[in-house]
Parts: C-alpha cells; sequence; structure tokens
C-alpha cells in the first residue's frame, strides 16, 4: 500500500500538472527502437510518405485555442467614484453571454491540452525523427538525491480524424538507489467526430499489477465540443472519488463526489457523499451534501441560461445551528440605479440619494455586482430572500422559505438515485472501483498492454 501511495502521488503530481513540474536537472534526447519500448494498441494510419504533421497539428491547435480561448475585457472607470447601473450591466451582457455559451466548467482539460499542444509544438520543431512517417520518440530523464524518473513519450499523428494526434506517456519512478517504486501511463488524444467538432480525451493511471487490467489511481477527462464535458478523478484512493458530466447541448448537468470513511487499505464508502444536480432544460440547480449517513448541507442555484442568479446555501443542516450564506446577483432585481465605490471591488447600492445596501461587491471587469449575507438561518426571512426588506424587488419570480422548502425536498428524496449514473450504483462498494467502467475501451486496452523496465 505504501509503495502505491507513492506512485499515486508521484502520478498525480506529474500527470494533473501535466508537464508543469519543476524539471531542473530533467534531460530530453531521443530514443530509439533499442529502448524499452512502450506498447500501444492504438489504431494509426501508416503511409509510405511522411504525413504533413505540421498541418495536422495547425488544425487541432488552432481549434483548442479557440474554444478555451481566454476573453478580457477593459475595466469600467467610475465617474467621481459611481457606477451607473447602465455602465455595469453594458459589461455584464457580453461577460454572461460568455459564459453562458462558453465551455465553463472545463479549466481541468484546458490547460493539460493546451500544455500538451505546446510540447507537441515543441516536438515538430526540433530536430526529432519523424518514425514511419507519423511518430515522435523521446525520453525524459530525472534524477534527485531521494527519488528520479524516466518517461517515455510517443507523439503519433494520423490520417484516421478520431485519432489525428494521440499523446502518450510512460513513466517509470525510482527510489534513491534507483529501485524501481511504481509505474504510470497518461495520455492526451485530440481527434474529430464525423461531423468535425473536436474531441479531447486526457486520462492519467497509475499501474498496478494487482489490479484488473493493470488499473490503479485514475483519472479520465473528455471534452467533445459543443456536446458534452465528463471528468472523472480517482487518483488517490483515500482523496475520494468525484466524477462530473454536463450535457452542453440539453444544460444536463451532475457531480458525484463520495469520501471513504477510512484510509487504511480497506476504504468504506458509504457515509459521505454528495450530489448536484440540474435536469436538463430547468434553470434550477440542486446539490445534497451527506455526512455520516445525514443531510447536512444543501445548495439550490436559480439561473438564468445557465448564469446564476441567486445561490442559498444551508449548511450545518445535521447539528442543532444551521448557518445560511446566501448571494444575489443584483442585475435581477430592480430598484436600484448605481454603485458607489468604498473600496476595491466593494461599494454601497443606490437608487438615486437613497442607500439601499451599505455593502455589495462587483467586479469593474465584467460587471458583476453582487449581495452576500451569511447568518442564522433565521434571518432568511421572506422579504430579505426576494430583497424587498432593501427597498429591491428580486428576480421577477416567487422565492421564499416555501419554494426552498420544496427543492430541499425532492432533492433529499433524490439523491440515492442520482448517485446511479450509467446503470453504475456510486453507493454500492467502493466507487473508485465501480466507475473504472467509464473509461473508455482504448484506455483500459493501453493499460493493459502497456510495459515497463523493472530497473
Amino acid at each position: 500500500m505504501k509503495k502505491l501511495m507513492t506512485l499515486m502521488i508521484a502520478t498525480m503530481i506529474a500527470v494533473l500538472v501535466g508537464c508543469g513540474m519543476d524539471t531542473t536537472g530533467t534531460t530530453t534526447e531521443a530514443f530509439t527502437t533499442e529502448t524499452t519500448t512502450p506498447v500501444s494498441t492504438t489504431e494509426t494510419t501508416t503511409t509510405a510518405l511522411p504525413l504533413d504533421v505540421a498541418a495536422i497539428y495547425a488544425a487541432v491547435a488552432a481549434r483548442v485555442d479557440a474554444i478555451f480561448a481566454i476573453v478580457t475585457s477593459e475595466p469600467i472607470e467610475p465617474v467621481e467614484g459611481e457606477y451607473s447601473r447602465e455602465a455595469l450591466f453594458s459589461a455584464f451582457v457580453p461577460f454572461k453571454e460568455r459564459m453562458t455559451h462558453g465551455t465553463r466548467g472545463t479549466k481541468p482539460i484546458a490547460d493539460s491540452a493546451k500544455t500538451a499542444i505546446a510540447e507537441i509544438g515543441t516536438a515538430i520543431a526540433s530536430d526529432l525523427i519523424l518514425e514511419d512517417g507519423t511518430t515522435y520518440r523521446y525520453r525524459e530523464e530525472y534524477a534527485s538525491e531521494s527519488w528520479g524518473f524516466t518517461k517515455d513519450h510517443v507523439i503519433r499523428f494520423s490520417l484516421d480524424p478520431e485519432h489525428a494526434i494521440v499523446f502518450l506517456t510512460y513513466s517509470t519512478y525510482y527510489d534513491s538507489l534507483g529501485v524501481v517504486t511504481g509505474h504510470g501511463i497518461s495520455g492526451k488524444r485530440f481527434g474529430y467526430d464525423a461531423i468535425g467538432r473536436l474531441v479531447i480525451d486526457l486520462f492519467g493511471i497509475s499501474h498496478d499489477a494487482e489490479q484488473p487490467q493493470g488499473i490503479g489511481g485514475y483519472h479520465y477527462l473528455r471534452l467533445h465540443e459543443g456536446v458534452e464535458y465528463f471528468q472523472l478523478m480517482n487518483t488517490l484512493l483515500c482523496s475520494g472519488f468525484g466524477m462530473i458530466h454536463e450535457s452542453f447541448e440539453t444544460d444536463r448537468r451532475i457531480e458525484i463526489y463520495a469520501t471513504p470513511e477510512s484510509c487504511d487499505g480497506e476504504e468504506v464508502y458509504g457515509g459521505t457523499y454528495g450530489v448536484r444536480y440540474r435536469a436538463a432544460g430547468e434553470n434550477v440547480e440542486t446539490t445534497v451534501y451527506v455526512k455520516e449517513g445525514l443531510f447536512d448541507r444543501f445548495i439550490v442555484k436559480f439561473l438564468e441560461d445557465g448564469y446564476q442568479v441567486l445561490t442559498v446555501d444551508m449548511m450545518d443542516l445535521s447539528g442543532p445551528d444551521s448557518t445560511w450564506n446566501a448571494t444575489w446577483n443584483l442585475h435581477y432585481a430592480s430598484g436600484w440605479d448605481s454603485v458607489r465605490q468604498v473600496d476595491t471591488h466593494q461599494g454601497a447600492l443606490y437608487d438615486g440619494d437613497s442607500l439601499l445596501i451599505d455593502e455589495v461587491h462587483f467586479l469593474d471587469t465584467t460587471g458583476y455586482v453582487y449581495f452576500t449575507m451569511d447568518a442564522e438561518a433565521a434571518a432568511f426571512t421572506d422579504d430579505v430572500l426576494d430583497l424587498s426588506a432593501f427597498g429591491l424587488a428580486f428576480f421577477g419570480a416567487i422565492v421564499d422559505n416555501a419554494v426552498l422548502q420544496s427543492y430541499k425536498d425532492d432533492a433529499f428524496a433524490a439523491v440515492e438515485s442520482r448517485m446511479v449514473w450509467d446503470d453504475v450504483d456510486l453507493l454500492d462498494g467502493n466507487p473508485w472501483d465501480g466507475a473504472k467502467a467509464f473509461l473508455p475501451d482504448w484506455v483500459v486496452d493501453l493499460a493493459a498492454a502497456a510495459e515497463f523496465p523493472e530497473s
């Protein structure tokens, strides 16, 4: 177990961060077929003449840049310390549009994909030999006083759209005496679906010969442009299980979490877990946390076009003193016309010369204006929830305690059924084992076929 945990920690550092680790002392060299060569079952297209890898790369890189483009805005300038509602709203509208229709919530795959694209570009520009007209191979090595590794990288190009670029890394870790402490395999695949939309797959697996297909700790992320985002994080057994799926076509979203009750090698799940859920076409998203078998926390978000309007977070529900936190997007409240700046990103809300709320927050680059309140549950009366207690009218909809209770009851009743995904009950035993069924066959095949040096 100690060796397994050591491997998984090292794998998480190297894989989840991409190649962003400090590689001081690292050397990179091309390796040949005489070196221990990883085995891959990925199908590729071979040709008598070299592929135009630069063209394949350029097309993929351009799509990655476009999908994950970061759009910045110039800050709004206040007039004598005052931001008008009109100016703030003018900045907020395009920001909301980007958040609503962009790849929101995909930062983990975006960062790794950008890093991989940069590394592939470096390989193309180098003097590495393009083997068989399709493949670059090179080795990376690192050694310190306490540990070291070798990484065999394989970048394969193909005319098969599904596997346009496959970038695999086979890692072997050593202790200070040069004894192998573990192995891992990670990969990035860039391809296209039948109508040309980009598909990005990322995975990382710590190799464990005692586990089926050699899969120890693992993670897998997939972005299908305009269709869906899927994230499976199980790198460290004792850190728990996490899964996210969002449909960009229907706006349906589900997140599932589970934490083991012990980490002694016999991980037991079932007492602490959570589900975040938004049904297709719905503008309400709920999150339920269960702690030691008791409902402990409930979060409800009211949305418009997928963007947050009001969030109410009810904490410590299983204890005697529940506290709530609520955040209102004030662009959905009427009855105010300006924010007068008090400090950086902090101001007071006014209607003419009438002070309505003495502390609100705003972002001068996006125009976002919001009010946050933390208090005991009893302080959130109906007139506070709809903001009429502050002289405002909120959202054009009924938001009161009866509505919140209804959503809470429904979410509590559905939590166990929502812990079932793709016919796998993630409350039945260890979700880390059950969720291996969500890994695509080509990833499982790569892990099963991988060969590593032993010393």
